[in-house]
């Protein structure tokens, strides 16, 4: 809160390199923002090239936090907005940064989440439910205490037309 006050603080997120299109799609839509690239050594790669977008505007902030922003960590607090949003546009961007879709070995088509947030596992599950008709009856893994949502075949297909056929940003 303190930070608040003071106008301390910033939003950021920093992708690889091949993704900055992301980056520079907020550039252009957020006014008064930032981007930074940077060239660093990490545990997983020598000479990770990222690109970072960052506001540090105060009104900025503040709308995120009335949308129901978390300001702490996420991790377990995660939840829709409080705020009337658009359903696509937020399971788009929670599938973009803790969810993936692809295929598996056999080919089959999957779209999943992992979350430790109990208010996003039952707000997910209701979406998957009122808009699909999947009923989804999940419990956290026994290794890393999360729920994995995960759906196939046609289903998947469904979700990800629905979630990314119109969309301007994403992963």
């Amino acid at each position: 809160l303190e930070l608040m006050e003071r106008n301390r603080g910033k939003i950021s997120l920093e992708v690889s390199e091949k993704d900055k299109d992301i980056c520079e799609k907020l550039f252009h839509l957020i006014p008064d923002s930032h981007l930074t690239s940077r060239e660093r050594d990490t545990n997983f790669k020598n000479s990770y090239k990222s690109c970072a977008f960052s506001n540090n505007q105060l009104a900025f902030r503040q709308e995120l936090i009335d949308f129901g922003f978390p300001t702490e960590n996420k991790t377990l607090t995660a939840s829709i907005p409080s705020q009337n949003y658009s359903a696509s546009d937020f399971w788009r961007g929670v599938i973009d940064g803790d969810g993936s879709l692809g295929f598996t070995a056999k080919g089959v088509p999957f779209l999943s989440l992992v979350t430790k947030s109990e208010n996003l596992k039952q707000e997910y599950c209701k979406f998957l439910l009122d808009n699909f008709g999947i009923e989804k009856k999940i419990n956290r893994n026994t290794r890393d205490n999360v729920y994995n949502i995960t759906v196939f075949s046609e289903d998947a297909l469904a979700i990800s037309k629905m979630l990314y056929e119109n969309a301007s940003i994403y992963l």
